[in-house]
């Protein structure tokens, strides 16, 4: 069964609740169904350390927790992302599969450098939008019928 997957994030500033995980299919791992304030579901890309019936976000305003996305601007140093942005706007590119993750290495003034999984530096737009944590493993995240 092929899922749509929300890699934009796109209800900003309402938060959700994890309701379940289910496996990803194409991209090797867990994505989580979330049901969002004004009733409506969606499947996004499961962070390790996500349970069931933990709240996430995507927005300005959302705190630095896992499994919430907002602006790399708004993300200190050292902190681990995933489900990042090349342009803002576009939705999450990189970054998705099981177990990969980018590091915030240092900011400019109009861009964000950051460090993929293979090691190879990118820079960034500050507008980008990029979840926080690592993409959850098959067997990270319980699993739940």
């Amino acid at each position: 069964m092929c899922r749509i997957i929300d890699f934009k994030r796109s209800l900003f500033d309402m938060p959700a609740i994890v309701v379940k995980f289910e496996y990803g299919y194409r991209l090797n791992s867990k994505i989580a169904l979330v049901c969002y304030k004004n009733g409506m579901l969606s499947y996004t890309l499961a962070s390790t350390g996500l349970s069931i019936g933990d709240v996430i976000c995507a927005g300005l305003s959302s705190e630095l927790s896992v499994g919430n996305a907002l602006p790399v601007r708004s993300i200190p140093v050292g902190t681990m992302i995933h489900n990042i942005e090349l342009r803002p706007g576009k939705g999450g590119q990189i970054m998705r599969a099981a177990g990969t993750f980018a590091k915030i290495v240092r900011r400019a003034r109009d861009e964000i450098v950051i460090r993929l999984h293979s090691g190879k530096l990118c820079c960034l737009p500050t507008q980008a939008m990029a979840t926080i944590g690592t993409v959850a493993k098959f067997s990270d995240v319980p699993y739940r019928l």
